[in-house]
Formats: C-alpha cells, sequence, structure tokens
C-alpha cells in the first residue's frame, strides 16, 4: 500500500498536475465592454475573477447580463479564470493570471479552498475578506461583491446581506422538483437521497460518473436507514 502511495506521487500525480494545465476545462475567458469572446488572458488587466465548478456558470451570466445592459460597473473590463478541474489547481495557470491583474477576486461555493492557497500574494478577495458569504453564493453575493471590490475589507461574510440570506433555503425557489419533495414530507415514513442536481453541470464522461456515485450513495443511506429502524 505505501508502494503505492509512492509511485502515485512519482509517476500518476505529475501527469496530473500537466494535464491540469493544459485541459480545456481550465480556461481564461478576456472581457471587454464590447468583447464577450475567449482569449488568452495575457494582457494585462485590473481585476480578474476565479471561479471553480457551477460558480463559473454564474459568473458568466452576470457579466453577459452587464455587457449587454451596458450596467454600470466600477470595472467593465473583467478577466475570467474558470476552473473545472481544481484537483491538482493548475498552479502555473493561476500564477499567470495573478500575474496578469491586480486585484482577484475568488468565486468559489462553501469553503475559501482556492483563495486559501493564493491569498498569500495580498491583492487576492473573497470569503476570508468578507465580499462573498460562506457556503452558498448567488448573483447578488458576487454583484455586491464587484461592487465592494475597492474596500479591502468588508464587513465578514456571514453578517454581508444578513437580510438577504433570511430568505435563502437549500433548494433554489423555481426547482422542478418542489412538488415531488413537498408531497413527501407529508408521509410519515423515513425518506434519504440524493437530489443528484450537480451531476447536469458536469461534462460527459463526468456527468454519467457522477449520476452513478449518487445512486450508489442513496444505496448506502437506505441500508443504513434500515439498520438504525
Amino acid at each position: 500500500m505505501v508502494e503505492k502511495h509512492r509511485l502515485f506521487h512519482s509517476r500518476t500525480y505529475p501527469l496530473l498536475e500537466k494535464e491540469a494545465e493544459n485541459t480545456d476545462l481550465n480556461e481564461i475567458r478576456k472581457r471587454t465592454a464590447g468583447n464577450t469572446g475567449n482569449g488568452s488572458g495575457s494582457e494585462h488587466g485590473y481585476l480578474g475573477i476565479i471561479s471553480s465548478g457551477f460558480m463559473s456558470s454564474i459568473v458568466e451570466e452576470l457579466l453577459k447580463k452587464q455587457n449587454e445592459f451596458h450596467a454600470e460597473v466600477s470595472h467593465p473590463e473583467i478577466s475570467h479564470l474558470a476552473l473545472g478541474l481544481v484537483n491538482p489547481l493548475p498552479l502555473e495557470k493561476i500564477k499567470a493570471f495573478l500575474d496578469s491583474n491586480q486585484k482577484i477576486l475568488v468565486v468559489e461555493e462553501s469553503e475559501p479552498f482556492i483563495e486559501e492557497q493564493i491569498r498569500v500574494t495580498g491583492k487576492v478577495y473573497g470569503k476570508k475578506t468578507g465580499h462573498l458569504p460562506y457556503g452558498q453564493v448567488r448573483p447578488e453575493d458576487l454583484e455586491f461583491a464587484l461592487e465592494h471590490i475597492e474596500k479591502e475589507i468588508v464587513k465578514p461574510a456571514d453578517t454581508t446581506l444578513k437580510a438577504k440570506k433570511k430568505n435563502r433555503v437549500g433548494i433554489c425557489d423555481d426547482c422542478a422538483y418542489l412538488p415531488l419533495y413537498r408531497f413527501l414530507s407529508t408521509l410519515d415514513v423515513r425518506i434519504a437521497g440524493d437530489m443528484a442536481v450537480p451531476s447536469g453541470v458536469h461534462p460527459s464522461p463526468l456527468r454519467q460518473l457522477m449520476l452513478v456515485l449518487r445512486l450508489a450513495r442513496q444505496s448506502r443511506l437506505h441500508v443504513a436507514l434500515r439498520k438504525r429502524v
């Protein structure tokens, strides 16, 4: 077991690191007030956004909306590094992105995993600086962060936009499965499972793999509940 672990780090992991740097899953998109296409990201800019997973689509939708409606933003020219593969992190690509922008906003859900690893540069903003909340990040949170990016420290993440957070729920308001969940809540039975909504955000063949893993997890939950009853 120890030998396999050593082989993984000496042979396999370096290959994964190389793939992380070259894969199309990690893409730099250069946006200006008159351009919504992709670019090399080599130009020097003021503000750059690093996002991961589903948050990348939230960032793209907001930037597209601002461009289409000519929204008043402090920094109309924003570079976006969208990360679809974060383990291992594409450190060289991230370093080049950091060097080409004066300020970096990291948009990621739950914990500040990426932010923690690059905030030593002193120009990284996100959850640790209070610009974005911990846990779920919504479009209004991103708008708040962009509007206050000039501030080094804002309110702690758990108090920022406190009034809006009171209305938050774990399921999207327009979720097509809400009627089913409401019906199931009326039954006097134990129910456990995984909504598997995130499966749709993965490209093939990862989408099929994630679906299989989530279905397997439901089976384990079912077995565990039967043992407790």
